[in-house]
């Protein structure tokens, strides 16, 4: 397009120009705060000198996230297009990639032509919810709640696979799941300052992950689910976030979860419903079968 220059994005330049296009569009800002720490996952279009579009991903690894978005006054012009194809020649060219994943936010039938023309399938949708600061109270209970440390990494883990893994089966979603590794239990214990777990007995039983102002997980072990100990843990995490300084509380949740329900219970209003898309570069490497049964893993730990 004649006057169109695409950049690399520069914090001092771009930063406000960006927020000031993404205010209002909660998942794309979300993404972008995610991806601003390394500028090489940017890219800016400029028109002359207005920023039009951008182009951001979390990094080319096995399931990279992808995001375009075009200021609503300047699409139909081709920026999309052609950043959607700068996208699609990065990750055909890194071999680590297998496949990528966009959003659009629910009616906007435009963006959603615009992705099965560039052969993306749909994968699930989510709703965005948000409730006030306002402190939440909480249930006296067996149950103890503390930090994340290095030895329940696999527990962790298998838990929040385990849980959403059945999740997704009963919703109809394309079924995987992440297996353990050390790298990830790297990243875990990197970021062990926004995770936590619920115990009973000694036995964790739910596990939570916090990011800036977002619930970003929560899951609770089948056998301990509707007994009020998710109401409880909720309510601390929020109550986490709200001493941190957060001004809204937001979390996701997927469209046909019954924990909506809960959520609505404890003041979390639905914002908007985004369906998430996925296109595939090479043959799947994350496991499709069930992931490994908690139970069995608790016997394997403590035998």
């Amino acid at each position: 397009m004649e006057n169109m220059t695409l950049l690399p994005y520069i914090a001092k330049r771009d930063r406000t120009l960006l927020e000031k296009l993404l205010v209002g569009h909660h998942y794309y800002s979300t993404m972008f705060k995610e991806s601003a720490d390394n500028g090489q996952c940017i890219w800016v279009v400029y028109l002359k000198t207005q920023l039009t579009g951008v182009l951001f991903h979390d990094g080319l690894q096995r399931g990279t996230e992808l995001t375009i978005f075009v200021d609503p006054a300047y699409r139909n012009r081709g920026i999309g297009t052609y950043l959607l194809s700068l996208a699609d020649q990065m990750f055909r060219e890194n071999e680590s990639v297998e496949r990528a994943k966009c959003a659009y936010l629910d009616q906007d039938n435009t963006s959603r032509s615009f992705l099965l023309a560039a052969n993306y399938q749909r994968d699930y949708a989510m709703f965005l919810m948000e409730r006030d600061t306002q402190l939440l109270p909480i249930k006296e209970s067996l149950a103890e709640i503390r930090p994340y440390h290095d030895n329940d990494y696999l527990i962790f883990q298998s838990l929040l696979e385990s849980v959403f893994y059945k999740l997704r089966q009963r919703l109809g979603y394309p079924l995987w799941y992440r297996e353990a590794s050390e790298r990830d239990r790297r990243r875990f214990l990197a970021d062990k300052g926004n995770r936590y777990v619920m115990l009973v007995k000694g036995e964790i039983i739910a596990v939570g992950v916090l990011f800036d102002n977002i619930l970003e997980a929560i899951a609770v072990k089948p056998a301990f689910q509707n007994q009020g100990f998710g109401s409880i843990f909720i309510s601390f995490l929020v109550n986490k976030l709200i001493a941190r300084g957060a001004e809204k509380v937001q979390l996701w949740v997927d469209d046909g979860n019954e924990a909506k329900q809960l959520y609505e219970l404890l003041g979390f209003n639905q914002l908007a419903l985004y369906h998430f898309y996925y296109r595939r570069y090479r043959p799947e490497t994350r496991p499709i079968g069930p992931p490994p049964e908690l139970d069995e893993l608790n016997a394997l730990i403590n035998h």
